[in-house]
């Protein structure tokens, strides 16, 4: 059974790199295994992240796909055109951007429904950028804020006080994600 979880079509990352961050106590903590944590220098932490043979770039890209295949359903039924689009896949994760030729409102609107609707769109976030304006968010229209996948509040919140153990929400989005490439 293949894993959707993940995505391949990303560019090999591997070597050795150097994060800079102002040390906050609390902030980080050790799990388990090798500390991995050293000094290097006044208000420098080095910190080894993963597990030696781990592949963090490496996967199928399949939920990516799916979001692109569903916002190309959703623009073909509109009179709306399609100006420009890209595909990258930086070291993030793929990302796209797609300069659609209509109001930024009524795209927006119309991308809310769809990551409200889609079973997989909850995992999505899709932004609309106005040339004009910026971004367009689901507060400018008068809709609600994007929800919690576990309690239903707000999600910034949740996200924010860590409400939820990281455990809970990855087997949630696990559970969303198996569903979906179970109904095949």
């Amino acid at each position: 059974i293949p894993d959707y979880r993940e995505c391949t079509r990303t560019t090999s990352v591997s070597g050795t790199f150097t994060l800079y961050h102002p040390y906050v106590a609390g902030m980080l903590s050790h799990y388990s295994g090798a500390a991995n944590i050293g000094s290097c220098g006044t208000n420098c932490i080095e910190l080894w992240l993963g597990t030696v043979g781990d592949n963090y770039w490496d996967g199928n890209c399949k939920i990516f796909e799916q979001a692109m295949a569903a916002i190309a359903h959703l623009l073909s039924g509109t009179s709306w055109t399609i100006l420009a689009s890209r595909c990258v896949t930086p070291f993030t994760g793929p990302e796209s951007v797609v300069v659609v030729d209509c109001p930024a409102q009524a795209l927006k609107q119309a991308l809310a429904a769809l990551e409200d609707e889609h079973p997989l769109g909850r995992l999505w976030d899709i932004d609309v950028i106005c040339p004009k304006n910026g971004l367009v968010g689901r507060q400018s229209m008068g809709e609600n804020q994007r929800r919690c996948l576990l309690c239903d509040e707000p999600a910034h919140a949740c996200a924010r006080s860590r409400r939820h153990d990281t455990g809970q929400v990855v087997a949630r989005v696990e559970q969303m994600i198996d569903a979906w490439f179970a109904r095949d």
